[in-house]
């Protein structure tokens, strides 16, 4: 008898057909990979209606890419919301802080991984300014890095990088 397939949520930034980044080049991976290893993938990206067919009807799009960013955030917890009342996964994997902070309490009980692809927001503002935003910026990734069960990057210096920027 062999066990039943673990079912996970990938939440991803955007559709690598799309708007191609290293990001989301390994979240397309994923996608692309997992159901042959035994994993049962569903995903959320913000993208256009056809992200749902170009990604074999594993990736839904909660909201535009070009959205403007409360659209976005209030699609990303919607969508989650709706994701979760058709089947709660057995484990979320994030992949960018920002569309997984809005999810927050929506998988109570459901382990979370986190991928650390970068520090988001010390890559928003590279001459180091950004004053607020950039507080702001920091402040919903630690809560969102904090509220994971597990964390996958890259390198160890992004391991190192992510337990600095945890702290």
């Amino acid at each position: 008898m062999s066990a039943a397939p673990i079912d996970s949520l990938q939440i991803g930034m955007h559709w690598f057909n799309e708007r191609p980044g290293g990001l989301d080049r390994m979240f397309k991976a994923l996608i692309d990979t997992l159901p042959a290893q035994g994993v049962n993938v569903r995903g959320m990206v913000a993208g256009s209606a056809s992200v749902i067919n170009a990604s074999g009807g594993r990736v839904e799009s909660f909201a535009g890419a070009e959205a403007q960013l409360g659209a976005r955030l209030l699609g990303s917890r919607r969508h989650s919301r709706v994701l979760r009342a058709a089947r709660m996964p057995d484990v979320v994997a994030t992949h960018f802080a920002l569309y997984a902070a809005p999810t927050a309490g929506v998988f109570r009980d459901v382990p979370k991984v986190v991928h650390f692809h970068g520090p988001w927001a010390a890559e928003s503002y590279p001459g180091g300014g950004g004053g607020m935003a950039r507080a702001l910026r920091v402040a919903l990734e630690r809560f969102v890095y904090r509220g994971a069960t597990r964390h996958i990057v890259l390198s160890r210096a992004f391991a190192r990088l992510l337990q600095r920027h945890m702290a």
